[in-house]
């Protein structure tokens, strides 16, 4: 795709994702039902996915959509939206959740927004044209040991039913890495990697409305994303380890017990 194009569609997508970022702002109700026992869903959610849909709808008519409460194309050339990730931090008043839009075409993902209304941060990615935060160019960290490493992390919602599979993971980077965080918005943290805030991720059972924007934000500043076994990640696939590349390595040897 011609530079021209991505960029015409980054646009598209960041003014998407600033028309959810006011409806999250201007909520003044914080309401929710659950979908399973700890995933939850608020009318601030509906209303931004109904918002976004609509604008993308209209300015690319040609594009199918696939987003987190609606649903929709499984495959091929689509906009995949996560309206509101970090639900469950927005329903308690935690500040730390966003809005994150990826667009991919022929399997490969093109353009990725991430917007924090908190921080009124926007993070942006075109393939082959780099990734930005507030027009600024961002990169990977530099930091290349475990030792020196801040990792990200999340639980899947099926963490109360297998607890023991995930804290196995968490207490193998606590006692290799400088830190772990735990935030609660799977894009954010992709984001964070790839502004050299965090130095690593990982998570299990994702959906591809957490990851395309982001995965596509690492790429771009030079980080590097693939399965907790090593293998090609793909937007489907039951885990993803996201890093600054540099200790890539090291994070899946300490995430599969080699170190």
């Amino acid at each position: 795709m011609e530079h021209g194009k991505t960029q015409e569609l980054l646009s598209i997508a960041e003014n998407a994702a600033i028309i959810a970022g006011k409806i999250i702002s201007r909520a003044t109700t914080r309401s929710f039902r659950h979908k399973g026992n700890v995933d939850l869903v608020t009318e601030t959610d509906i209303a931004c996915e109904e918002a976004i849909c609509s604008f993308l709808k209209r300015e690319t008519p040609h594009i199918n959509i696939l987003a987190e409460e609606g649903g929709g194309e499984k495959n091929g050339n689509r906009w995949i939206v996560d309206p509101l990730d970090g639900t469950t931090n927005f329903a308690h008043g935690f500040p730390h959740y966003g809005v994150s839009i990826g667009l991919q075409q022929n399997d490969e993902l093109i353009v990725g927004v991430i917007y924090a209304p908190c921080s009124d941060e926007m993070f942006l990615a075109g393939k082959n044209l780099g990734s930005y935060c507030n027009q600024t160019r961002i990169h990977v960290s530099s930091v290349d040991t475990m030792q020196q490493s801040l990792i990200g992390t999340g639980f899947p919602y099926d963490r109360q039913e297998n607890p023991a599979r995930y804290t196995t993971y968490l207490n193998a980077i606590l006692a290799s890495a400088q830190g772990v965080r735990r935030a609660g918005s799977a894009a954010l943290d992709l984001a964070y990697i790839a502004a050299g805030r965090l130095d690593g991720f990982w998570e299990f059972g994702l959906k591809p409305w957490d990851m395309a924007a982001g995965i596509l934000l690492i790429q771009e500043a030079g980080g590097m994303i693939s399965t907790i076994h090593g293998d090609q990640h793909h937007l489907l696939s039951p885990s993803i380890v996201a890093s600054n590349a540099h200790i890539h390595s090291q994070l899946l040897a300490t995430l599969n017990n080699e170190c």
